[in-house]
Parts: C-alpha cells; sequence; structure tokens
C-alpha cells in the first residue's frame, strides 16, 4: 500500500497530505497538543479546497483540529456503513446525497442536527425539505443542481417565457433548417418537470417528509395531461434519433454547432457548451401552460453527523460555521458547486452568474428524487413508456398505467445498493 506523505514546518502549523487507498487525507494547523479535540471531516473527490479556509477559522475559533479527508461523496454512507465497529478514525461528518436519507435515518446510522430547526428558514425550500424526515432534519444542504434551459444568444436574444413561444420559435426556425429548443424527453428525469408541473408525482409525500410507496402518481390525470401536452410539442420539435441512445451526443452536437437556439439539461453540460458557445446563456426552465411552472428533479448534498461521532457538539458548530453565507460563497467560488442558501439570490458577488442564479431559481420549483427503497425500479418502466409514447405515438394512459403496474409489482423487491 502506498503511502505519501508531505510536511511543511514540522511540529507546528503542519499541512499535511496523505493518500490512503482510495482516500486523499488533508490535515490543517496541526499541532500536537494534548488537550486539542481532533475533528474528521469527509468531504468528496477533489472538493476539500472548498471548505479549507473555513477550516482553518473553524479551528482557530474553536481551539481544535479539523481533518478532511476526500473520497467520492455518492459513496460516503456506504463506506461509513462498512467500518468496522471498533474502528478509531469514524468521521464526525460526512456528505450525504438526499437520496440515502431514508436507509441512513432508518438504519439508524444519522445524528438529527437541532440548530437546522432555526437555520431551516436560511435555506431553500426543496432542499431543506430533502433532509428532513418524521420531524427531524437530518442534514444541512450543502449543494444542489437542478435542470437549466441553455440557449445560443446569436440564435435568440433571450430566454422565452413558455413552451407556447418555444413552439412558434420551432416553427420559424424549422424553414432554416433549424430547430428552437429540444431534450431528451424520453427520459424521466427531464420529462418529470413537466410530469410534475401538471400534477404528476413519483410517490405520494407526507407532511412528516416520508413517502407513501403505495400511492404512484405517474399515471394520474396531471400525468396523462402533460405526456399529450409533451407528445404535441415533440413531434414537430424533435431532430431524427434524438430519443435513441445517441440523443444525448445529437443534442450537444446540434446545440454546440448552432443548429439548435435552445437546450433542457443539466450543470454537467455547462463547461462543454460554454467551450463552444461563447455567446451561451442560461436561464430557468420555461413555463407550462395555465402559468404552471416546470418542477425538475434535483440533486442535492448535505452534511450530516453520524450517530457515533466522538464530538457531536463540535461537528454540529462546525457544519453550522462553514454553511455560513461568507464560507458557502467562498466553497462556491473554489468548487462551482451551489449552495441553497436563500441569500445567495441577492449576493452581489453572483449577479453576473447566470448559470447560479438559474439554478437557484429554478430549485424553488423542484422535488427530490424520493429517499425510498427500489426507487430505481422506476426509471426502466417509465422510459419504456416514454419512448413508447413519443416515438410509436402511443396511447398516455395506457401505457403510464402499464409502466406504474410495473413499478407496484417490483417496489417492494429488495435491491443491494
Amino acid at each position: 500500500m502506498k503511502i505519501v506523505c508531505v510536511c511543511i514546518r514540522p511540529m507546528k502549523n503542519i499541512i499535511k497530505t496523505l493518500v490512503f487507498g482510495t482516500f486523499s487525507f488533508l490535515t490543517i494547523n496541526t499541532t500536537f497538543a494534548q488537550d486539542f479535540q481532533e475533528l474528521i471531516v469527509w468531504e468528496d473527490n477533489a472538493k476539500s479546497s472548498g471548505i479549507r479556509e473555513a477550516a482553518l477559522a473553524f479551528e482557530k475559533e474553536h481551539n481544535c483540529h479539523v481533518v478532511l479527508e476526500e473520497s467520492d461523496a455518492v459513496l460516503h454512507f456506504k463506506r461509513y456503513r462498512e467500518l468496522p465497529p471498533n474502528y478509531d478514525r469514524k468521521p464526525d461528518v460526512y456528505v450525504l446525497v438526499s437520496d440515502r436519507l431514508y436507509d441512513a435515518v432508518t438504519g439508524e446510522h444519522l445524528e438529527p442536527l437541532s440548530f437546522m430547526k432555526n437555520d431551516a428558514d436560511l435555506y431553500i425550500d426543496s432542499a431543506k425539505k430533502a433532509f428532513f424526515f418524521k420531524g427531524e432534519y437530518y442534514a444541512a444542504p450543502r449543494n444542489m443542481d437542478t435542470l437549466v434551459t441553455y440557449y445560443n444568444k446569436d440564435l435568440l436574444k433571450g430566454p422565452l417565457r413558455d413552451f407556447h413561444q418555444y413552439s412558434m420559435l420551432n416553427a420559424q426556425m424549422q424553414k432554416q433548417g433549424k430547430w428552437g429548443l429540444i431534450s431528451k424527453f424520453d427520459q424521466l428525469y427531464i420529462t418529470y418537470g413537466i410530469i410534475s408541473g401538471y400534477g404528476g408525482y413519483l410517490f405520494k409525500q407526507n407532511s412528516d417528509g416520508t413517502y407513501d410507496v403505495d400511492d404512484v402518481g405517474l399515471n394520474n390525470l396531471g400525468s396523462v395531461a402533460a405526456l399529450k401536452a409533451l407528445t404535441e410539442f415533440s413531434s414537430k420539435s424533435s431532430p431524427r434519433d434524438l430519443f435513441t441512445a445517441k440523443g444525448w451526443d445529437v443534442m450537444d452536437r446540434l446545440f454546440m454547432q448552432g443548429q439548435v437556439a435552445a437546450v433542457i439539461s443539466g450543470p454537467w453540460a455547462y463547461h462543454k457548451y460554454k467551450q463552444y458557445l461563447p455567446n451561451l446563456g442560461i436561464a430557468p426552465l420555461p413555463i407550462l401552460s395555465d402559468d404552471k411552472p416546470m418542477r425538475p428533479f434535483f440533486g442535492t448534498k448535505g452534511y450530516v453527523i453520524p450517530k457515533d461521532s466522538k464530538h457531536k457538539d463540535l461537528a454540529s458548530q462546525f457544519i453550522e460555521f462553514i454553511n455560513q453565507e461568507k464560507w458557502a460563497l467562498d466553497r462556491y467560488n473554489k468548487i462551482s458547486e451551489v449552495p441553497p442558501l436563500k441569500a445567495l439570490e441577492e449576493s452581489s458577488e453572483l449577479k453576473d452568474d447566470e448559470l447560479a442564479l438559474a439554478i437557484l431559481s429554478q430549485s424553488k420549483y423542484a422535488d427530490a428524487i424520493p429517499s425510498v427503497p427500489n426507487v430505481n425500479r422506476i426509471w426502466a418502466p417509465m422510459g419504456e413508456a416514454l419512448y413508447n409514447i413519443l416515438c410509436n405515438q402511443g396511447d398516455p394512459k395506457a401505457f403510464l398505467d402499464q409502466a406504474v403496474d410495473l413499478i407496484k409489482d417490483t417496489k417492494n423487491q429488495h435491491v443491494d445498493n
């Protein structure tokens, strides 16, 4: 096993970086005073730089020692759960993806965050609700992302308000051999925002944050209406091969080549689009009929405290400290992940950041992927239904009913995730 150690100014104010297996360890401001509490914090891969200065400031204020360890945040809960009971280097804080909340809480792995009852109003509603379960908050939201509209300012001076306007734009641009607004509407991750905007849902959410997995809302009246409207729109505005396995590449290529005015996609596409389109614009998603907003899925991560943390009080203070507006902005400037703080919408530092502002704005109208067992059973049946409806002109009601029947048949089957 290879260990690399770099030390500067030994014995005092040490900055030590270790690579150990799949983890990177960054030790900040180490002194060897016996009375220092050591706080072990797991951060996402290559993202500890986002909280390094905040951690240094916290050390000085609380006379403690913060150790930052990096690994893939998607796997933090799995890695933590697999640690031996007597392991003496367990984290005091780690990053949890919101769709693992159910497993983490019902398995009694997390400590509720009492300070969030006072701080909850600081956060965008959708982000904080993603970590609310049976009357308690179990994480402080760290960042979130959701779908946005990217548009080419050379083809479109500004984003259009609604799908009706984009439909008219499609008709105009097709006379030039180009397209108005396109996206991978055969994918539930994209289309859910339309379904939800019309009143559909995956599982009905209860007031305490739990879900009723027997109540699947993907074939209700709203979902059927959504697919009828989408079919009418996409039948007139979908390039060849868009709804195939290579559709993502088709969409990106046409947009970057200036053949499409606007696309719906996520933050992952930003750097690629910006490289090809200097005049790239970013905006929230278009409005549906009757002024209904789209409600896409959003992804969010939060800082949590495991039940067996040795320093729960200090860990709680650390999370509250690094999520202050000052340090949240510092984190965003360094790692480009948007903190879901309401105050950031009014921040002068973000006034020209179209991506951050679009995400913050759209996140007010977005739904978390339900944190329930086997939610992944939804994707395949709905993907098949969407393909048949959009590509084969199938009856929306019939194919949505069929998909929901499959989801209900499999929802109680165990999936090892």
